[in-house]
């Protein structure tokens, strides 16, 4: 996992273990000066190995929400508009999730305080790889509005055409 600011989205690619090609496409749609004013909906960057999802949605106590999982994708998530809470624990300390859709596994829920905290404010974001179970969309001091960009990473896409 990975948290950070979009002021340092480079040094962030850089660092993750995101292919550069990958992270260079990434950075390109991070750095539109119109992102924020996007409507909800998914927007393909290289089809469904790379794409990203536009969300808005009003914050949940946690006792609505569930611990999730990947295996197929990592999660770049970026809050544009509003705070989040997010609740994160390696994958191996929960019980094993569900599949509720594709590469959406859902985790019985843990006692919150077994699990990290991270607040996300707007411009921030976190990268959730396959190993790092995540339970978005929490509320910090009740239920709020927010947008959010969540990039789908395919695990092994290079940013190479495939056929």
């Amino acid at each position: 996992m990975i948290i950070g600011d979009i002021a340092n989205i480079e040094d962030i690619l850089k660092h993750s273990r995101i292919p550069e090609q990958v992270a260079v496409l990434i950075s390109d749609v991070l750095n539109d000066e119109h992102l924020a004013e996007k409507p909800t909906g998914r927007y393909e960057i290289k089809g469904d190995h790379l794409f990203y999802m536009v969300q808005e949605y009003t914050t949940k106590p946690s006792d609505e929400c569930k611990p999730e999982t990947h295996q197929k994708y990592i999660d770049l998530q970026l809050i544009l508009e509003g705070t989040e809470l997010i609740c994160c624990a390696p994958r191996e300390n929960l019980k094993p999730g569900e599949q509720e859709k594709e590469d959406l596994y859902l985790h019985p829920t843990p006692n919150i305080r077994e699990m990290s905290s991270l607040i996300l404010n707007s411009g921030m974001l976190a990268i959730f790889y396959p190993e790092d179970a995540h339970m978005p969309c929490l509320q910090v001091n009740g239920p709020a509005k927010v947008k959010k960009l969540v990039v789908k990473i395919e695990i092994g896409y290079d940013g190479n055409e495939l056929e």
